[in-house]
């Protein structure tokens, strides 16, 4: 299928008074000229390193208001629910193997109504079977169904607003279920965006009521425990204004939003957008020089931290200079586990520790 230009955006649709009746929109996805950028403070964190392999995720509960959940049946039966695995690369996500049951999942907060006047919501899934769907679901804090997106093994996004609005939409190019996607999702003032690894892929202007919490869920229409599988959940709220501008005025810029392969230094797709923001910022700031300051959380040895810390700083300093910034302005240096901004004795300390700081020179 062919992309539409940057400049044309495939669904905003303009929704006063369009809840009496039923609709639905399709389209295709555009890559974003105004990027997703996470938000600065992070309230949920789950890698799943916590949990042991064949376990019940311990940050999670099951979603008691789904009628359908038979939770004895599918658990002693089937053997079908969700657990905690580990891949060949020693990384840990969360499995749901549903043989036709619909697991949705809840993450464990210390109050019901969590999410801030702004969000962002992000996680990585994949799928053994194109007949599955991963989905998000927000609510309001009275249960209700304010907006969910299904991302269908097939490559077709279909979210539903207030079950009311319906839109549908393909992915732009060959969709490999198999394959590692990034999702991800942002709320301000009533806006919702997602995007669906380099693409926006919905973008509603209001959605008249103001979301508090949400549940994730795995599901596949196909016999034999065909397996939906979730990475990385992260929830952060307070999404920056204005970020480089701290540059100038605190001479610091601090960031969580540039993600990292784990244990390596490779740049993951979805961070770009940030790194291509700050290209366009220096370009237009074009006395200021930056050292680029790498951190880890403190898992690993001290001496493995600082290098590989370093080696990430040092990415960020090419990825700028792809990007045309020159290399005499920039500087790179890494600092591993040291200067902790929280504690690491939570997923959630781990991930704000796990950060690059930009500082003017």
């Amino acid at each position: 299928m062919k992309l539409v230009p940057t400049y044309i955006l495939f669904i905003i649709h303009t929704l006063a008074g369009a809840y009496s009746s039923m609709g639905q929109t399709t389209g295709r996805p555009v890559v974003d000229t105004v990027a997703f950028i996470p938000g600065t403070k992070v309230i949920f964190e789950d890698d799943f390193t916590q949990d042991s392999v064949g376990q019940f995720p311990s940050k999670w509960r099951l979603y008691p208001t789904i009628s359908t959940l038979e939770i004895d049946d599918s658990i002693t039966n089937t053997g079908a629910y969700p657990i905690t695995k580990q891949m060949h690369d020693s990384e840990s996500v969360l499995a749901i193997a549903s043989d036709n049951h619909y697991f949705p999942l809840k993450p464990k907060m210390q109050y019901g109504n969590y999410l801030d006047d702004t969000f962002t919501i992000e996680f990585d899934f994949r799928m053994d079977d194109p007949q599955s769907d991963p989905a998000i679901v927000l609510f309001d804090g009275n249960g209700t169904n304010i907006f969910e997106c299904r991302l269908l093994g097939t490559g077709e996004i279909i979210s539903t607003l207030l079950h009311q609005m319906r839109f549908s939409v393909d992915y732009p190019v060959a969709f490999d279920c198999k394959a590692w996607h990034h999702f991800a999702m942002s709320y301000a003032n009533r806006n919702i965006k997602c995007f669906l690894d380099r693409y926006r892929i919905l973008a509603i202007p209001d959605c008249h009521k103001a979301p508090t919490n949400f549940i994730i869920a795995g599901n596949s229409y196909t016999e034999g425990n065909p397996v939906v599988e979730f990475k990385r959940i992260r929830v952060a709220t307070g999404i920056p204004v204005y970020m480089f501008h701290k540059i100038l005025t605190e001479n610091k810029f601090t960031t969580n939003a540039i993600h990292f392969q784990k244990g390596r230094s490779d740049i993951e797709p979805e961070s770009m957008d940030l790194i291509n923001q700050l290209a366009d910022w220096l370009r237009t700031n074009s006395k200021v020089n930056l050292e680029i300051d790498g951190y880890t959380d403190n898992d690993g040895d001290t001496k493995t931290n600082i290098k590989l810390s370093r080696e990430r700083a040092n990415a960020v300093k090419m990825a700028l200079e792809m990007l045309g910034i020159d290399g005499s302005r920039l500087a790179a240096n890494g600092f591993g586990d040291g200067n902790p901004i929280e504690s690491n004795a939570t997923p959630e300390g781990k991930a704000k520790n796990r950060r690059v700081e930009f500082i003017k020179k």
